[in-house]
């Protein structure tokens, strides 16, 4: 009999195996490109995950899903950081210990569901080695799919056994699980749909096939406890989460960025090339010239690969004639509705298709990349049923040996051959470049000389993306491509770097002034108003590459620094293929300050042409507004009234300690981080504590300034301080509480024998 040994056996084989992706980074290249956005400052990361309001990105923003990858992800970037492990250490770390979890997850969840031991072990290594994981989980041009992938069937196993015990160890063992491994999943929000359905699927799956009532009466029960404390345990990020999920649908769904629609049309397949596993729509195209796969037009074009990848969904097929485990059905009815969903707005029903996938711009936004989001349901399914087809073959043929060998030979080694070869890693070209790169030391350099400016000011990247992309080059045919990590390098200091909503138009409007080269004074005026102090430069840009992308302006290298010196800005400091381009103090308006020198305006191009009529400080503030008779008086007597002294302090991203001095009139108080609701004021004493900032009702005379800021009437005589905070963070602090106490009643709980 082959396969006789133990599990220990399989589990080292699958540790192995899970080496390979060491192999894939030739020596120290990081693999960081597209969306995949590895922290290259883990201990900054993880302050940032801390915090609601993330000021480093262009004006400050609230990504509320951030909070939740502090678990893993952020926790542990920061134990490697701080016990010295260098970030290409951590980058094999991470890519190494997601592959290998898949393959363990998969183990785990066919030995709960007591399949034999071969199925498992298929199951395992098809799981971690097949075409999608090729072509898409690990291609790592889609960012934050990896982790979300690999622990799924773990999440699965983990509620198949708490149905099965309904002990409260068994709870706790799923909600800490999914705590610690699975809640990184959620910083894209999409994934809050992906796991929770799988285990609602299996659910509707145990209620029918069990014909127990009271059992089925348990199960619900077990369920709804669940849900309830899976919520509790999530409180840390839902809670801020939920109370801006407009906010993070709008960010996530720029009007500059492709209509969710078509990208749901352009990511549909064929049917038949949905159950296939082996086809994306890019496979055989590429950018300039430079192939996204190297491999992509063998792959498609070889029968001996295409004959394989037909020969997967057949021999799943199989396995319904064979069936003999009704667990089978569940998997199998899991795989065909895979199918239908992955060929998105394709034959056949296609008018059904998109009556369901446009039922509501929620329902397409979040599945616009639909095959990224359904295929793991997919290979789930997939996985266990092959496994278990091939046992079943396995145990009817009489030259087992030769069998297992062709088998793993055609499925782990010849229909994936790219993840050997390390071609799995985008290659690229001089155009396009691939995966790997070494980011060059001036980064580093000028992040150094950056620390040194303690002013509190912004830098602006030029070229500008407005999706926040960057395509650079460098030696060697190696560059990046993907989310710019600039900011990273700018010494504490925000980078403008991307388009975020209409209080950006301005900036927007600098962007293409220097592109059609009508760039003048006003413009340089602007820039200090939001509070820019450098330009940054990037002669590392891929030029010829950007001219070809249409989210990219002023990609004219000639124009962009003939228009620093029509503004008269001059170069500060280079290093290397980056210069600073420094903007006189005198044009750079503190990041809050008090003012008195309204002038009201309509839209954004008055703005631009008053700037030629004023000095610094002036603010704008749009003709409809809601305090328009304070307004109208401070604009009509502020000639001849006095500022206060405004002096402040950062305590954290989502508050600032303020001290006003010598107040004597009426000010507007100018907080230049983008405009939010929930940025909030409160006048009185210093320190007032957590609870009066979460029931302060002094916020009623707040209105927006310079198109972008938060602008505060205050008319208050005399010495006081004030705090402006971001509200929403006093209820990330409340989820926190809520978390850990329910961490600690699971610890304490898990000792009771039964739930119910």
């Amino acid at each position: 009999m082959v396969f006789k040994k133990n599990w220990k056996f399989d589990i080292f084989l699958i540790v192995l195996i899970s080496l390979v992706s060491v192999s894939w980074f030739n020596g120290d290249y990081m693999i960081n490109q597209g969306d995949l956005g590895l922290p290259l400052d883990r201990v900054d990361y993880f302050l940032r995950t801390t915090n609601l309001w993330d000021s480093s990105v262009s004006l400050g923003y609230a990504p509320a899903g951030q909070l939740a990858s502090i678990f893993p992800h952020s926790i542990i970037g920061l134990i490697t950081a701080l016990i010295g492990l260098s970030f290409i250490g951590y980058n094999k770390f991470i890519f190494f210990s997601y592959f290998l979890i898949g393959g363990i997850s998969m183990y785990y969840l066919t030995y709960v569901l007591n399949f034999k031991r071969l199925t498992r072990f298929i199951a395992s290594i098809f799981y971690m080695i097949n075409p999608f994981t090729m072509l898409v989980i690990w291609h790592v041009s889609h960012g934050g799919f990896q982790l979300p992938y690999s622990v799924m069937p773990l999440l699965l196993a983990l509620f198949v056994r708490l149905l099965k015990h309904k002990d409260s160890k068994s709870m706790a063992l799923l909600l800490l699980t999914s705590l610690f491994l699975a809640t990184y999943s959620y910083t894209n929000p999409t994934f809050i749909m992906v796991h929770p359905l799988l285990l609602f699927s299996y659910l509707i799956y145990h209620l029918i096939s069990n014909k127990n009532i009271k059992e089925s009466i348990n199960a619900t029960k077990i369920s709804a406890t669940f849900i309830i404390l899976w919520v509790l345990i999530n409180s840390f990020w839902m809670i801020p989460f939920g109370l801006q999920i407009n906010e993070q649908f709008e960010t996530a769904h720029k009007p500059n960025l492709l209509n969710d629609l078509n990208t749901l049309k352009s990511n549909s397949l064929k049917i038949v090339d949905s159950m296939i596993l082996g086809r994306v729509w890019s496979l055989d195209k590429g950018h300039n010239g430079v192939p996204y796969y190297a491999y992509g037009d063998f792959y498609k074009n070889s029968k001996l690969i295409t004959f394989l990848l037909y020969l997967i969904p057949l021999i799943v097929f199989l396995a319904f004639i064979f069936k003999k485990k009704s667990i089978i059905t569940y998997f199998g009815i899991i795989f065909l509705t895979s199918i239908f969903l992955i060929k998105g707005l394709n034959s056949p029903f296609s008018s059904f298709s998109e009556k369901l996938w446009t039922a509501s711009p929620y329902i397409t936004g979040a599945f616009r990349f639909i095959t990224s989001k359904v295929s793991p349901y997919l290979l789930l399914s997939t996985s266990i049923i092959l496994g278990y087809s091939l046992e079943i073959i396995f145990n009817k043929t009489r030259l087992k040996k030769i069998f297992l060998s062709m088998i793993f030979i055609l499925l782990f080694v010849i229909i994936v051959y790219p993840m050997w070869n390390n071609d799995v890693i985008h290659v690229g070209g001089s155009q396009l470049p691939g995966a790997r790169s070494k980011i060059p030391d001036y980064y580093y350099e000028m992040d150094q000389w950056l620390e040194k400016d303690t002013s509190d000011t912004r830098v602006l990247s030029m070229p500008f993306n407005y999706g926040g992309n960057a395509m650079y080059l460098w030696p060697g045919n190696y560059g990046f491509v993907g989310g710019d990590f600039t900011f990273y390098f700018t010494g504490g200091k925000p980078l403008i770097y991307n388009y975020m909503d209409s209080t950006m138009d301005p900036i927007v409007d600098f962007h293409k002034s220097v592109e059609n080269y009508t760039c003048n004074k006003s413009h340089l005026e602007m820039l200090g108003m939001y509070n820019v102090k450098y330009l940054l430069f990037h002669g590392d840009s891929n030029w010829e590459g950007i001219k070809r992308v249409s989210m990219f302006s002023n990609e004219n290298k000639d124009n962009t620094l003939s228009c620093m010196e029509s503004m008269n800005i001059t170069e500060s400091i280079s290093f290397g293929e980056l210069t600073l381009y420094e903007i006189d103090e005198k044009h750079i308006y503190p990041h809050i300050y008090a003012s008195s020198k309204i002038i009201l305006v309509e839209n954004n191009s008055q703005i631009i042409d008053k700037f030629e009529k004023v000095n610094t400080q002036w603010i704008f503030i749009e003709e409809n507004n809601p305090l328009q008779k304070k307004i109208k008086s401070i604009s009509d007597q502020s000639m001849f009234w006095q500022l206060p002294e405004i002096s402040f302090s950062k305590d954290h991203n989502s508050k600032y300690d303020i001290e006003i001095k010598d107040a004597s009139d009426p000010f507007i108080l100018v907080f230049s981080e983008k405009f939010s609701d929930n940025w909030k004021v409160y006048i009185g004493k210093k320190d007032p504590g957590f609870f009066r900032l979460l029931f302060n009702k002094q916020d009623q005379n707040k209105i927006k300034v310079n198109r972008f800021a938060n602008g505060w009437y205050i008319d208050k005589k005399g010495d006081y301080y004030a705090t402006v905070y971001y509200k929403n963070q006093l209820w990330y602090y409340i989820g926190i509480f809520i978390s850990a106490f329910t961490v600690i009643l699971l610890l304490v709980w898990k000792n009771a024998k039964k739930i119910l």
